[in-house]
C-alpha cells in the first residue's frame, strides 16, 4: 500500500487511488461550499429577521401561556366562590322560608288573640250590662222594701236581694268561662 502512494505499482491502482483522492477532495470542497453557503444564508438579514421573529413568537407564546395559567387560576377561584355563594344562598333561602313560616304562625296567633280579646270585651260588656241591670233591680227592691216596711228592711227582703245579687254575679262569672 505504501507503494501506491509513491506511484509505484500497477497503473490501475494508481488511478483508483487518485480517483479516490480527487473524489474525497471534491466531496470536501462540496461540503465546504455547502457550509459556506449555509453560513451565509444563516447570517443573512432575512434569516436573522426570521430568528428574531421566532424569538418574539416564543416570548409572546410564553406570555400568553402565563396569562392563560393566571386566568385559569382566577376562574377556579371564582368558581369556588360561586359554589360557596350558592351554598350560602340556599342556606339563607331556607332561613327565609323558616322565618316566613314563623311570621305566619305569629300572625295566626295574633289573630286568635285578637278574636279572644273581642270575645272577652263582649263578655265584659255583657257582664257590665247585667251588673247594671242587677243594680237597678237591687235599687228597685230596696225602694219597694222601704216603702212596704216603712223604711226598715225585713230580713226576708234582705235575703231575697242578696240572693238575686249572688245569682247575678254567679251567672256573670259563669258566662266568662
Amino acid at each position: 500500500m505504501a507503494d501506491d502512494w509513491k506511484g509505484e505499482g500497477p497503473p490501475a491502482c494508481r488511478w483508483a487511488t487518485r480517483a479516490c483522492l480527487v473524489g474525497l477532495l471534491l466531496v470536501a470542497v462540496a461540503l465546504g461550499l455547502s457550509l459556506l453557503i449555509l453560513a451565509v444564508k444563516f447570517n443573512s438579514e432575512a434569516c436573522q429577521n426570521g430568528l428574531q421573529a421566532e424569538r418574539r413568537c416564543r416570548n409572546a407564546t410564553h406570555l400568553l401561556e402565563d396569562q392563560l395559567t393566571r386566568t385559569q387560576d382566577v376562574l377556579l377561584r371564582v368558581k369556588n366562590q360561586t359554589v360557596s355563594c350558592n351554598r350560602s344562598l340556599v342556606a339563607l333561602m331556607a332561613d327565609l322560608e323558616k322565618k316566613k313560616s314563623e311570621i305566619q304562625e305569629y300572625q295566626l296567633h295574633i289573630q286568635e288573640l285578637q278574636e279572644q280579646t273581642m270575645e272577652l270585651r263582649q263578655k265584659l260588656q255583657d257582664s257590665s250590662a247585667e251588673l247594671d241591670q242587677l243594680r237597678k233591680q237591687n235599687r228597685f227592691l230596696s225602694q219597694v222594701t222601704t216603702q212596704t216596711n216603712g223604711g226598715s228592711l225585713a230580713p226576708s227582703t234582705l235575703l231575697v236581694t242578696w240572693a238575686l245579687v249572688f245569682l247575678g254575679l254567679w251567672a256573670t262569672g259563669h258566662n266568662l268561662h
